[in-house]
Parts: structure tokens; sequence; C-alpha cells
């Protein structure tokens, strides 16, 4: 049954989860000549949903409420191809530093990047399907200072590589290190230059370890001279994945406009464990 035009005053009744164009049309009586206006509302089905684990936006899907206070997890877009001027609003709601991450299907991109991130609680983004790929109109400026060098101060390096290796995000070149059989297991230092400002650290990297072996994101605090812990590294195996810290201050953090960060196996190593550094950066994301 096709849903007929409604006519203003509404009830709250009339109006659950849709959104409405409002067009303010005038007639002519054909018998008088008098003039009269009526309000017409074309309803767009919309809806609003919580979601609190791994899920799909789907095509009926309108606002989305994140909610990570258990956990990371990522929401799959629906195909750009299919869903052309389709829009998601998707938001984080809860105060946790988990990160919500938003994957475009396929070889599709939110504006050319492969994935977008949600981090600090109330941050959201709001996304339109061109026909091929996603394109992010949110008014929320990235901004990415990526590495100036990289060192291997413990572990033993299998491959030849250099810092460009670690500026490209999934390109298929990585940094590779074998731990060391001593603690620490192995110790990736990368410094950063013409650092002004940033307030998340973004990490891709795959871990082929044990999960017993403790493998830390550390920032340098230039004020304590200290290492400062951001986040565990997962075990993955075979499998990449992003890892991201907030900052909600960068001041201990930056010297000079320089920075550091390491990747740092607190346990003992095992020379059968391998670390693949793909990407690394230092993220400023706000108005």
């Amino acid at each position: 049954m096709t849903e007929k035009f409604k006519t203003f005053p509404f009830t709250p009744a009339d109006l659950p989860n849709r959104e409405y164009h409002v067009v303010n049309k005038l007639y002519v009586d054909t018998v008088d000549g008098s003039l009269s206006t009526r309000i017409d509302a074309i309803p767009v089905n919309t809806t609003t949903r919580a979601v609190n684990t791994l899920t799909t936006a789907l095509s009926a899907d309108f606002f989305i409420l994140a909610n990570a206070s258990a956990g990371g997890f990522s929401i799959a877009l629906a195909s750009a191809a299919v869903h052309e001027s389709k829009e998601f609003y998707i938001k984080k709601i809860d105060q946790s530093s988990n990160v919500v991450t938003i994957n475009p299907s396929g070889t599709e991109t939110i504006d050319g990047a492969l994935f977008e991130y949600l981090i600090a609680q109330n941050e959201g983004i709001h996304i339109v399907s061109d026909g091929t790929e996603w394109h992010n109109i949110t008014p929320l400026v990235s901004m990415f200072n990526t590495a100036s060098s990289i060192t291997m101060s413990v572990g033993t390096v299998t491959t030849a590589f250099s810092v460009g290796d670690v500026n490209v995000f999934a390109d298929g070149l990585v940094a590779e290190v074998v731990e060391a059989a001593g603690v620490p297991g192995f110790n990736i230092i990368v410094d950063f230059t013409n650092v002004y400002h940033f307030n998340e650290v973004l990490l891709r990297g795959r871990y082929d370890g044990t999960a017993s072996h403790i493998v830390t994101m550390q920032i340098y605090n230039y004020n304590t001279t200290n290492w400062d812990s951001l986040s565990l590294v997962p075990h993955t195996s075979d499998a990449y994945v992003e890892s991201i810290a907030y900052i909600p201050d960068e001041t201990n953090y930056i010297s000079s406009n320089n920075a550091r960060v390491r990747i740092y196996h607190n346990t003992t190593g095992n020379a059968s464990h391998e670390y693949y550094l793909d990407y690394i950066a230092l993220v400023y994301r706000g108005h």
C-alpha cells in the first residue's frame, strides 16, 4: 500500500521514525478563483538503531547510535554502488576510549579512505553515497602526520625497509621485526617531526605471537622523560588490525615540534614470533 501525503497539522503519532520533506503548495479554486495553501510532507523511511557490537548498516538505517563501552567494534556499510544518495548518521555515545570503526563494502572508500573511525564521546559522522563511494560531509577535519624515521633498537630485521613503508596505509609494504630472546622482545621507535597538534595515535599492524606476550603502544613524555603506555597491541596472527589511542592533551608529548612513539614488547621474546608494522601516524581530528 502506497503511503499518502499527510496534511498538517500532524500529531506526534503521525511521525514515528520518519524524516519528512515539507512542501508548501498554492492552490487556486476553479469555481470562485480564491487562493489557498496546503503543506504536504513526503515521508522518507528512516530508523534510529542502537548498536553495541559488530553490525552491518542496513538500507533502512538512518541514525546509528554506537555504544562501545563494552569494547570496540566495527560497523560495515551497505554498498555505496547500490545505494546512491543513501545517507547514514553514525554517532558514538559512550565515554570509553574504545574505537568504533566504520568499514565500506569491498574496495569502496570514505573520501578515498578504506575506513573511518570514532573514538571520543559524541563524535559522529554523516556520510552520503554518490553511487561509487561514500562522502563524509561532517564538518570534521582530519590531519595526519606520518613518520620521519623508524628505528629497531631491539629485535631482528628480516627484510630491509624504509620509513616510507610505514607511511602508506595498507599498501602491502611493512616493517618486519623478529623478537629477540630477552626483555624487551622488540622495541620499535618511530619519530615524527613538524608536529604541532594531535589528539590520536593511529597504528596498523599484525603481531604473530602468543596472547601471553604483552606488546604496548607507548608515547614519549618530554616532561617526565618516561614512556607512557597508550594501549595494548592485540595478538592477531595473520590479520592486520588498527589500534587507535586517544590523546586528550598532547602538551607533554611534543618538544620543538617533535614527537616519539614506540611499539614495545614488554616480556621475554621468542625468535619464532614476528611483528609487522604497516602504518603509524599522529592524527588531529577536530572542527
